[in-house]
């Protein structure tokens, strides 16, 4: 069994393992998670492979993702936030249908995590159309 490397350019997570190098659009990964010793990276199957699979610990791939798009609440799963479908007590759905079950604990810090970083986003918006909208009235 031999390490894998990972890294990550720009929006992309370049994973080198015994099965050759992919360039993984970050966008693309629904999450990553731990099985036994493997780390499997489940994209949405769009021109990759669907299940990429590597041997690195699941922290180690965290602290390379500099977006903050992905959730690890978890000690078994990374969970890409655009890629998750629904919420529910005690269950994640994702795009692709994957269920991942987390404890209580688990799940009520996903869910502030969740919801932190879609305030973040829809906070972003708001001020956004507020400063189109004052430079649109300044143009008048």
């Amino acid at each position: 069994m031999k390490e894998s490397t990972i890294c990550t350019s720009g929006d992309y997570l370049i994973v080198r393992n015994c099965g050759g190098l992919y360039q993984i659009p970050l966008s693309r990964v629904i999450l990553i998670k731990k099985n036994l010793r493997q780390t499997v990276i489940v994209t949405d199957g769009e021109n990759l492979d669907k299940q990429i699979v590597c041997y690195c610990a699941l922290r180690d791939v965290y602290h390379k993702l500099e977006d903050s798009k992905f959730l690890y609440e978890h000690q078994s799963y990374i969970i890409n936030a655009d890629h998750i479908a629904h919420l529910d007590k005690g269950q994640v759905v994702t795009d692709d249908g994957s269920v991942i079950y987390l404890g209580r604990n688990s799940y009520y810090r996903l869910l502030k995590a969740f919801k932190s970083l879609r305030n973040e986003g829809l906070n972003g918006r708001k001020n956004d159309t507020k400063n189109e909208e004052k430079n649109n009235k300044k143009k008048e």
